[in-house]
């Protein structure tokens, strides 16, 4: 029955977004730099390519202790000391929503921090450990003594690091398992260095589908309580009230605004963000970084600031 439904969940993937679940995608071509030559470069020199991925659709059922109807309190900010000429050492971890919010991230915070990006199309969390990614994986930025890890990913389960003993991708509560798994490892090797962790909940997708990682991320700041773990939903952003939106009123200083209204979303039946999408997403990550503490609100304030 497993096997057959997850030949099912592929199916729905391919038709969903015109691409190939291809599981075998070139992850080895990352572009991410070295830690030691990790630069913020500008936006129009950025290495983060977009691509097409298929759209996430698995949603946990299982037993991931639910929060969704609760009111939860913010945590207290929990400030990050740094000396006064250091910037931010942030790693940005996701898959290819996170490759189109990464440029607009980096240009906002390019005076507050420097990146080490481990984000690419159609990978899972797990694809970001040295198991499956060498010395590229997150377990190797201990040295670099991260202050916080921005983990945005929406729940991906094609890569061999989700699939099962027969290579099937994993589905229902063992998919559940892994990332709680995952996301708990993360948040283990975020307390070696000290390192705060931002969860983030990406906006639904067309036909209303939430994310496969939402209720697991939000689930961990209860778990890890006193601020050095958040976790951050973009539907106030991008998707209010959880329900899809394609286009929205706009400012003309935002990118993709033409005449007062811009696309958040790509065309049907693509689930992917548009620029003044993408744009929003990286602007409601960073006011949550201020709430946090984390980030000097003066330095990421782009107000008298020319995008390249």
């Amino acid at each position: 029955m497993q096997k057959g439904l997850s030949l099912v969940l592929v199916v729905l993937f391919v038709a969903a977004c015109g691409g190939s679940p291809d599981a075998t995608a070139p992850l080895a071509t990352t572009t991410t730099a070295p830690l030691a030559t990790t630069t913020t470069a500008p936006l129009a020199t950025t290495t983060t390519t977009t691509t097409t991925e298929p759209p996430t659709t698995a949603t946990p059922t299982t037993e991931v202790p639910s929060t969704t109807l609760l009111v939860l309190e913010d945590p207290p900010p929990t400030p990050i000391d740094i000396e006064a000429d250091e910037q931010l050492r942030v790693v940005l971890a996701g898959d290819s929503i996170t490759d189109q919010v990464a440029p607009y991230l980096q240009w906002i915070l390019s005076q507050a921090a420097t990146i080490e990006h481990r984000h690419l199309w159609g990978t899972a969390l797990c694809d970001w450990f040295a198991d499956s990614r060498g010395d590229l994986g997150l377990e190797y930025l201990e040295s670099w003594e991260p202050h916080l890890y921005i983990v945005d990913h929406g729940g991906n389960g094609m890569t061999p690091c989700m699939a099962d003993a027969a290579g099937l991708p994993l589905i229902g509560e063992a998919y559940t398992a892994k990332y709680l798994a995952d996301t708990e490892y993360v948040l283990e090797l975020a307390s070696l260095t000290g390192s705060r962790v931002l969860l983030v909940d990406q906006p639904v997708s067309r036909g209303n589908l939430r994310s496969g990682t939402g209720e697991i991320y939000r689930s961990m700041p209860v778990q890890h309580p006193g601020g050095m773990v958040r976790f951050f939903s973009t539907w106030p952003a991008l998707t209010p009230g959880g329900q899809f939106v394609q286009s929205a009123p706009c400012e003309v200083y935002e990118p993709g605004c033409v005449d007062g209204r811009g696309e958040l979303r790509e065309p049907p039946p693509n689930v992917h963000l548009e620029a003044l999408g993408a744009w929003r997403y990286a602007v409601a990550i960073v006011d949550e970084l201020v709430a946090a503490g984390w980030v000097d609100a003066e330095l990421v304030d782009v107000t008298d600031r020319v995008m390249p």
